[in-house]
């Protein structure tokens, strides 16, 4: 392990990378109903703040578009452009065939 701080073998029960093993097990003595009961008592805030991010991610989406929101509050980014209309075949420049046009002479 480097770093400013010397660490000698055998001042902590931990591995070379500097990690409890046996905390992560939970040979630490508490029984299986403290340690389910404290994930559960971690899941729920981690519950919250996934429900947090979802709203808030969803509210970063909205525009003036998609929302009652003014166009103010879209900010300075352009839009995306359109698609252009009529990507069919075009169709050709001038008259019917066979039509002598009227043009000055």
């Amino acid at each position: 392990m480097s770093g400013s701080i010397p660490v000698r073998a055998g001042m902590f029960p931990s591995d070379e990378t500097g990690t409890d093993r046996s905390a992560s097990r939970g040979d630490d003595g508490d029984s299986p109903v403290v340690v389910n009961a404290s994930i559960r008592e971690l899941e729920e805030p981690l519950q919250r703040q996934g429900e947090r991010l979802s709203e808030l991610e969803r509210r970063l989406g909205l525009n003036s578009a998609s929302s009652r929101k003014p166009p103010s509050s879209d900010g300075l980014r352009k839009p995306p452009a359109s698609p252009k209309r009529g990507d069919g075949p075009r169709k050709k420049v001038g008259g019917q065939k066979g039509h002598d046009g009227m043009t000055l002479r």
